[in-house]
């Protein structure tokens, strides 16, 4: 009786499984692109628009040739993610009630899970990106080198939440007025790692970011964001800043600027306040 019983229980979830394999392939290409799209821009910020192109039903679940997020205003590229594939991993649906994902990232390779339980979240791992590929990076000129970025989060859908790890390793920034628009030239810095934590939540994001290199640093605080009008997100940030002798020495009389920001320890320490306009600065 047992034999029969799950004889017919597993004859019962092929045909449903074919069915739905049938039904899957058939789907309109078109029809879920505009789905895709729909459903990406409904949980991105105003200012971000999502484009979607090539997208294929494959037995193992999802490929699409690539996604777009850009800014919406001017059409500039943010993101572009290629090769992305969604894994139709039913152990994983049913235990773990999560959908495995990979794609391709500027060099680098992105590997996540699209998570169900507690709420609709993206976990995502990012390696050995290379930042300069992204457009409106090179479009500055500000970073002379070619580094590698590594990251690790997650980010809550339609609520605008997460969390997100960076580490950066070896990065050249040009300190050329023409580029920076500051008032001034200020020597090139090379910085061999930056690592940044990121918390996004109601609008405030907390950060905290390290660096090591000509200058060894640590900026924390919040920033109030303000997604229609970038430029006036509010800062509450402190930076505390130890430079290394070498780099002093090719500051040069700019050195004379920035000594009354140090404190009785020699290091520089700054609380910035304002907006991303005009922001204020104040030794702490």
């Amino acid at each position: 009786m047992l034999k029969k019983i799950t004889t017919i229980l597993l004859s019962t979830i092929s045909v449903c499984l074919l069915l739905f394999m049938s039904f899957w392939l058939s789907v309109s290409e078109e029809k879920l692109v505009a789905w895709l799209e729909y459903r990406l821009n409904q949980s991105l910020p105003q200012p971000v628009r999502a484009d979607i192109s090539g997208v294929h039903t494959r037995l193992w679940g999802l490929e699409i040739d690539q996604i777009k997020l850009k800014n919406a205003a001017n059409q500039l590229e943010w993101l572009k993610f290629d090769n992305f594939k969604v894994h139709f991993n039913l152990g994983s649906i049913v235990f773990l009630q999560e959908i495995p994902y990979d794609f391709q990232l500027y060099g680098g390779y992105g590997i996540g899970t699209f998570s169900f339980s507690p709420d609709l979240r993206v976990n995502l791992k990012i390696g050995k990106l290379e930042p300069n590929w992204n457009p409106f990076i090179r479009s500055t000129r500000l970073v002379q080198s070619n580094p590698l970025l590594d990251l690790d989060g997650s980010v809550v859908l339609g609520a605008l939440a997460g969390d997100i790890r960076i580490k950066v390793k070896d990065i050249n920034v040009t300190g050329k007025k023409i580029y920076t628009t500051l008032p001034l030239d200020l020597p090139d810095i090379r910085l061999a790692t930056i690592e940044a934590k990121m918390a996004l939540k109601n609008n405030q994001l907390d950060l905290a970011i390290k660096t090591a290199g000509d200058t060894s640093a640590l900026l924390e605080g919040k920033v109030m964001i303000n997604w229609k009008r970038i430029q006036r997100s509010k800062l509450d940030l402190k930076l505390v800043a130890d430079v290394s002798k070498p780099y002093q020495t090719k500051l040069g009389l700019i050195n004379n600027i920035i000594s009354s920001y140090r404190n009785k320890g020699g290091k520089l320490s700054l609380r910035l306040t304002g907006n991303l306009i005009t922001p204020q600065i104040k030794k702490f």
